[in-house]
């Protein structure tokens, strides 16, 4: 068994560059593409990378090729993400063992969809009122808040959280995205935007979430 490798980044930044949208600047900052230390992470030979970490991997190494893995075409995430199907394990010389960092870029993903929502909220008005100033909104909003301080408060003290445990923060940091989604009604459902964000959230949760060991 190889044992977990310590890696070089707060996860703040992780949550910051998420946030921003650039989900692929995200996975490459946790999978320290800048450091030449490129990585695949597989759970049940399925992996989320990016379009640079495969060419990087292809031309470094010469040893992941299509023979190993395969694109699925169906699941559109944002641009240069890419999910694939392995047929075997990757070589060791490409993983990376910290299953909190996929966590922290869903974390990112949320406050990207909270930020959304708010600027829909402000420019939509009842009357001469905003919506986010009614009060039923206001009280959602207010409940996802807790719920992400709750999971922050989590991953502050990850080191003593049982990563048994660790898909419950995941599955929590869903139902908090989709108080927001629900918040912008029919826009919270049309393409791009909000809905994306949150579909490329629950990817990540649908491979990384299910507490299942990443090899």
């Amino acid at each position: 068994m190889v044992k977990t490798k310590e890696l070089d980044y707060d996860y703040k930044d992780v949550v910051d560059i998420a946030r921003s949208g650039s989900l692929d600047l995200a996975i490459e900052h946790i999978n320290q593409f800048d450091k030449n230390t490129f990585a695949f992470d597989v759970v049940n030979n399925y992996c989320i990378t990016t379009e640079r970490i495969i060419n990087s991997i292809d031309k470094e190494t010469g040893r992941i090729g299509d023979s190993l893995w395969s694109e699925i075409e169906d699941l559109s995430m944002s641009p240069n993400v890419k999910v694939l199907k392995f047929s075997e394990a990757p070589i060791k010389s490409t993983l990376r063992y910290d299953k909190w960092k996929w966590l922290y870029v869903r974390m990112g993903i949320s406050l990207n969809i909270f930020d959304q929502t708010v600027n829909y909220l402000r420019n939509r008005k009842i009357g001469d009122q905003e919506q986010i100033k009614l009060d039923l909104i206001k009280a959602d909003i207010a409940q996802f808040l807790t719920q992400y301080t709750s999971i922050e408060v989590s991953v502050m003290c990850r080191n003593e959280y049982l990563l048994t445990n660790l898909n419950n923060l995941h599955t929590n940091l869903t139902y908090s995205d989709e108080y927001l989604v629900k918040l912008c009604g029919a826009h919270g459902y049309t393409v791009g935007g909000i809905i994306q964000s949150y579909y490329n959230s629950r990817i990540i949760q649908s491979i990384y979430g299910s507490g299942e060991e990443i090899i």
